[in-house]
């Protein structure tokens, strides 16, 4: 396949498959991550080695090959840990990085999962937290920051640390410390993703940070203020992911209304979102009101719970049918 052709090969392009990159070929073994049509992030073969590749398409491949380019060059310009840069290339079809491949590695966001369920603060928490604030710390006193800040840019292999995601680096004066202004807002970002039961941890946590770059004295006020403005902002465009198709979620609009499901769970649910009422009148009544009807199913998947909510009539109807459903506003507020 030609790189070209991969932006309209869709949101799971077929496996294995060989694309031309320049003079050589990679060999795609998995993908990772796909934003159809414009990026795409697989493990795969190049050359005999392994590698993790990013492929740029669309009509803003070049601006996303340039940022991914320029924050790799820096992390390995200040010597940071980062995989390696092999070979990078943009043609008229679009562009490539290939990056060394981190086997056995784990993302510290896996890691956090390992844990996350534990009392707040516990010796497991501690770790991951703390690992990651030196790492963040290493990159803020080499006058560089992540925009993207999240536990999935930090990668661990065999007890060492890598900063991934060359898109999302941003520099201020590289070499000398982060200015202490620049230094709290992306610490908030960091910490805003945290539970809210950690914020009386975030004094202790910082701790882990100061110790490897003492540039600033951080008032704690301050950082905590940042988290929560931070914590609003995350959540607000979070809330507007699930109404439109994205990697996290399936979203159609016709003229028959809006089906909106979790991506991971659109394949075992596609048979009962076929005839919801079907498998309810089949299924276990569990509550049977004007307003509302509940029943359990079995899907070919699993056992579900469907709630359906009712018009009770033409008045009903009138009331209702300017607004929002009732089913929509429920599935925003699950999600809140």
């Amino acid at each position: 396949m030609k790189l070209a052709q991969l932006r309209s090969a869709g949101r799971t392009p077929p496996l294995p498959m060989s694309i031309a990159l320049g003079a050589d070929e990679l060999h795609v073994e998995q993908w990772l991550r796909v934003l159809p049509g414009q990026r795409y992030v697989a493990r795969g073969q190049w050359r005999g080695v392994q590698v993790l590749t990013k492929l740029m398409v669309g009509d803003r491949a070049r601006r996303h090959f340039d940022r991914e380019l320029a924050g790799a060059q820096q992390l390995a310009a200040q010597q940071l840990t980062t995989p390696a840069l092999l070979d990078q290339g943009f043609s008229e079809a679009g562009g490539w990085l290939l990056f060394e491949y981190l086997e056995g590695a784990q993302s510290l966001h896996d890691a956090w999962l390992a844990v996350a369920r534990q009392l707040p603060l516990s010796e497991g928490q501690r770790d991951v937290l703390g690992s990651a604030l030196a790492e963040i710390a290493a990159l803020h006193a080499k006058g560089l920051w992540q925009s993207d800040l999240h536990l999935d840019n930090l990668v661990l292999q065999e007890q060492r640390l890598y900063l991934i995601d060359g898109g999302g680096i941003r520099a201020e004066t590289p070499g000398r410390p982060l200015s202490r202004e620049r230094v709290l807002e992306n610490l908030a970002v960091f910490f805003a993703q945290l539970p809210t039961a950690l914020e009386p941890f975030i004094e202790e946590l910082l701790v882990n940070y100061l110790l490897v770059n003492g540039a600033h004295a951080l008032p704690l006020e301050a950082l905590v203020d940042k988290t929560r403005l931070a914590r609003d902002q995350r959540l607000a465009s979070y809330l507007k992911k699930v109404g439109r198709d994205c990697t996290a979620f399936s979203v159609h609009r016709d003229q028959k209304g809006v089906v909106a499901v979790r991506r991971e769970c659109e394949a075992e649910l596609r048979v009962v979102l076929t005839d919801p009422d079907g498998f309810i009148a089949a299924g276990v009544a569990l509550k049977r009101g004007g307003s509302a009807t509940v029943a359990r199913v079995d899907s070919p998947e699993r056992p579900l719970v469907i709630k359906r909510y009712n018009i009770k009539g033409f008045m009903h109807w009138l009331k209702r049918f300017w607004r929002p459903s009732r089913a929509w506003h429920s599935w925003v507020e699950a999600h809140r």
